[in-house]
């Protein structure tokens, strides 16, 4: 699993999205959860991508927990670029803070990139 790095893209300041698109992880991948954390997906493969997202366990109302979050649409094959979100902490994040997402195609034809569009 490994901890992505997001991009900040903010009126004065755009991040560059290329540059912060890396491989998806096999067994997923964290990033910052927050009000303006969003997930951009981009799939150049074959076939479609579903995301799904994994709240932590008791992270829901009354300390419940929620089932994973299969995204909606999927990213399409070939061409696909979608952009989820937001994932605010509750009940999104875990204990660090973190939002766990894993693609159904990893590696180099499905790559992922944190984005937080600041102010």
């Amino acid at each position: 699993m490994a901890a992505l790095t997001p991009v900040v893209a903010s009126r004065t300041g755009g991040g560059s999205l290329t540059t912060g698109l890396v491989a998806s992880g096999g067994s997923g991948d964290t990033f910052p959860a927050g009000p303006n954390t969003y997930l951009l997906v981009q799939n150049t493969g074959g076939a479609a991508v579903t995301v799904t997202v994994t709240p932590p366990t008791g992270g829901g109302p009354l300390a419940l927990t929620n089932a994973p979050l299969a995204l909606s649409p999927t990213v399409e094959a070939t061409t696909g670029l979608r952009l989820y979100g937001p994932f605010p902490l509750y009940p999104f994040g875990d204990q660090n803070g973190n939002v766990t997402a894993t693609c159904s195609v990893t590696g180099a034809t499905c790559k992922v990139c944190p984005v937080i569009m600041g102010g």
